[in-house]
């Protein structure tokens, strides 16, 4: 998309190889941080204020002041009271003392468990959404086709569907046993709060085990 040139590029893949390499050795902290630095410079060289949208000239809840909006909302004492029944509580958005303590996980592979399930024909939906370019559909796609699995062939020899209501494309779906694959369109790494519609029809046709197209 022209986002970083071809030194950038190849900047962005020392970063990553060095996240791999870590991973590797499992060396969990040191990698989610790695991981960090490779995110933070591909964010920086770009100038995007997120790399969960690539079309964001904001980031997600903000206005174009830089307020964000569902912070405020969440933190409104009367809210919390009225519609959750709790008393005053401080939220945040990604919580950093979550991420302290549970970042390490980050770059642990769960490619195990969803072969688990899916080896026991438990269904399995896997969405993302189209301009997400931090956990986008490329890095889906390639853990996807390493899967331990024997419907894995099968599953990538059906096609592709185009999902369209009225005439609009809302996305594509691969569906094979118990696995779903689905590219919601226009939407970023939120994919309800960008595309609330296609959310619930896709999650309600899936839940139903109705096809989702």
């Amino acid at each position: 998309m022209g986002l970083i040139d071809e030194h950038q590029t190849s900047e962005a893949k020392i970063l990553a190889t060095r996240v791999v390499d870590l991973i590797e050795e499992e060396k969990w902290e040191d990698a989610h941080n790695a991981r960090v630095e490779l995110l933070d410079y591909i964010k920086n060289k770009t100038g995007l204020p997120t790399l969960l949208d690539v079309r964001r000239q904001v980031e997600y809840y903000t206005s174009k002041d830089g307020v964000n909006y569902l912070s405020q909302f969440m933190n409104n004492e009367e809210m919390q009271a009225s519609l959750l029944n709790i008393g005053p509580l401080k939220w945040e958005s990604c919580s950093s003392k979550v991420l302290e303590r549970l970042g390490s996980d980050v770059t642990k592979s769960v490619k195990h468990l969803v072969e688990e399930l899916l080896n026991q024909s438990i269904p399995i939906l896997l969405y993302q959404g189209q301009f997400d370019l931090q956990d986008g559909v490329a890095s889906s796609e390639a853990w996807i086709r390493l899967l331990e699995w024997d419907g894995l062939d099968r599953f990538y020899a059906s096609d592709r569907e185009i999902w369209k209501e009225n005439n609009i494309v809302l996305g594509y779906v691969r569906s094979f046993s118990s696995l779903t694959h689905v590219v919601v369109s226009n939407s970023g790494h939120l994919v309800p709060a960008d595309q609330a519609y296609s959310s619930q029809r896709m999650i309600e046709g899936w839940i139903s085990n109705k096809a989702i197209i």
